[in-house]
């Protein structure tokens, strides 16, 4: 789940909400960009109010992040398109002949 903050929120409004979320059982990855900062929550959430986090002040939104999205999905086994058997599928949109981007034969 990632909590997107309204910009401009002050750090110890900001800080009680790091506490409130750490206090439901989730760790916080905290990410401060130049005009966004994003909260990302590890853990189950499926427990976690949405309406309650988006009724806060200081949060813009609230999005889930479902199972084809996360970065360490089990069921792409590759790093890449060609390490899960699918490359003749990327081949064809590759500039090059016969995918040796890819290693291609």
């Amino acid at each position: 789940m990632i909590i997107i903050l309204k910009q401009n929120a002050p750090e110890q409004r900001v800080q009680a909400l790091i506490e409130e979320v750490k206090e439901l059982g989730m760790q916080v990855h905290f990410s401060k960009g130049e005009e966004t900062t994003i909260m990302g929550l590890v853990g189950d959430t499926s427990h976690v109010d949405e309406d309650k986090l988006r009724a806060n002040e200081i949060v813009a939104d609230v999005r889930r992040i479902s199972e084809p999205y996360k970065a360490a999905n089990r069921r792409f086994p590759g790093r890449y398109p060609h390490q899960s058997g699918r490359a003749h599928h990327w081949r064809r949109f590759l500039p090059c002949h016969g995918g040796a981007l890819l290693g291609g034969e």
